[in-house]
């Protein structure tokens, strides 16, 4: 009886060591993201701003978006303020983060969130780039591609 006692005191006392107040979706993804990514979010301080969300499922996409041969980081944000969500864009080797959508307007200042969205997927683009394809299932949708300096949406049909 005493070895049960010991067990479950010890069971209690580690439970309390877990991440109880991690949701399930999101438990390990953390690890998953690639750790230039992280260090890119930290040094430009804003991590807090923009926290990764989990909801859709990849919550980031690797691809070559730019067209230079690396491999660059999409990832899902939502804006701490508003809770409007985005899709954050890390190019490899540079220490910036494009932003596009949790409360900054695209799609020529129609929209200001990926709220909508529950999936995408990166595609072949033109000029040996990727494009980043979003929509809602069962709806509609559009391609996000780098111009050179920017990105930009463009709803389906595209050119």
């Amino acid at each position: 009886m005493k070895s049960y006692s010991y067990i479950l005191v010890l069971a209690v006392l580690f439970s309390s060591q877990l991440p109880a107040q991690v949701p399930w979706s999101q438990f390990g993804a953390e690890e998953c993201i690639p750790s230039w990514v992280h260090q890119v979010f930290n040094d430009l301080h804003i991590e807090k701003k923009y926290p990764f969300t989990y909801h859709v499922n990849p919550f980031y996409l690797r691809g070559d978006f730019n067209g230079d041969g690396k491999p660059d980081v999409a990832i899902l944000v939502r804006e701490a303020k508003t809770k409007k969500v985005g899709i954050a864009i890390c190019h490899f080797g540079e220490n910036k983060v494009y932003i596009v959508g949790a409360g900054k307007t695209y799609d020529d200042g129609r929209h200001d969130s990926f709220n909508w969205m529950d999936a995408w997927v990166v595609r072949p683009g033109r000029e040996g780039k990727e494009v980043i394809s979003t929509w809602r299932t069962e709806s509609s949708g559009g391609v996000l591609s780098w111009n050179g300096k920017e990105y930009v949406w463009k709803s389906f049909p595209y050119d």
